[in-house]
């Protein structure tokens, strides 16, 4: 395989629809995805033939970038490069002095952008992550929130698919699951958060996965407007602000779920 149409096609297949190609030498492609970094750029992802072989690179670009946050000489050594380390393990990438390559095996260009677009996401995740760690009580608040009103028969908390998801890359906060349609509940508080829930559902979506998404922003307005959009997009209900919504939320829950075995009752 190598002809581009049947290329797009597995990448809009396997990973979303809104994927493009740009050609911009001989076997040479940009490949534009709704992926980005915390601050709102997108990833740089380029197709690449070298000889027989096909490979994905971003050429550098994605430390690079990081380095603009964490200073460079920080960003090399643990945990910062521990982490990134681990990402290109876990995903089979190779890196050679900062650039993440994955050669893409038996014409599966669409598994394989999956894999590289989830390697990024992970290597921003577990830096980004740990530059902005705050005080915030949020996700210690919607946790009360939610094990105070579900009865724990009918809750699991970071949940994944035991049979899927067997590496725990698809992770739910909080799930209700039961004689329902189950309910997925994310809390949102940081870029990085709201971008690796989007994909999440996506994949979900890909696997015909059935459930109902809420998204919970602790506040969306702190949020980059085209991430917090794409979440909206993927997901079934969102709330732009926890605090002021935690009632409204509370009740939307009880008219989902069957009043009995599944709530309990608000104490006075």
């Amino acid at each position: 395989m190598g002809a581009p149409d049947e290329i797009i096609k597995q990448f809009k297949e396997k990973v979303c629809s809104s994927i493009e190609l740009q050609q911009e030498g001989n076997h040479r492609y940009l490949v534009f995805t709704p992926f980005e970094f915390g601050d709102g750029d997108s990833f740089v992802i380029i197709l690449k033939r070298e000889s027989e072989d096909w490979f994905l690179t971003d050429e550098g670009h994605t430390i690079m970038h990081l380095s603009y946050w964490i200073d460079e000489k920080k960003l090399l050594r643990d945990p910062y490069w521990k982490n990134i380390v681990n990402a290109i393990k876990t995903f089979n990438l190779v890196e050679d002095d900062g650039e993440l390559i994955l050669k893409i095996n038996d014409d599966r260009f669409g598994d394989a952008l999956f894999s590289y677009i989830q390697a990024l996401m992970r290597i921003v995740d577990t830096t980004l992550l740990k530059r902005e760690k705050t005080l915030s009580s949020f996700q210690k608040d919607l946790n009360s929130c939610i094990v105070k009103r579900i009865v724990p028969e009918h809750l699991s908390i970071s949940w994944n698919d035991q049979i899927k998801d067997q590496r725990k890359m698809y992770t739910v906060d909080y799930r209700i699951n039961g004689n329902i349609t189950p309910i997925l509940i994310f809390g949102l508080d940081n870029e990085v958060k709201v971008l690796r829930t989007a994909v999440t559902l996506r994949e979900f979506k890909i696997w015909n996965l059935k459930n109902f998404s809420i998204g919970i922003f602790e506040e969306r307005s702190e949020i980059n407007q085209k991430s917090a959009d794409k979440l909206s997009d993927i997901c079934d209900k969102t709330y732009s602000e926890f605090y002021s919504n935690e009632d409204n939320f509370v009740s939307y829950l009880e008219e989902l779920l069957p009043k009995q075995n599944y709530l309990i009752p608000a104490t006075p």
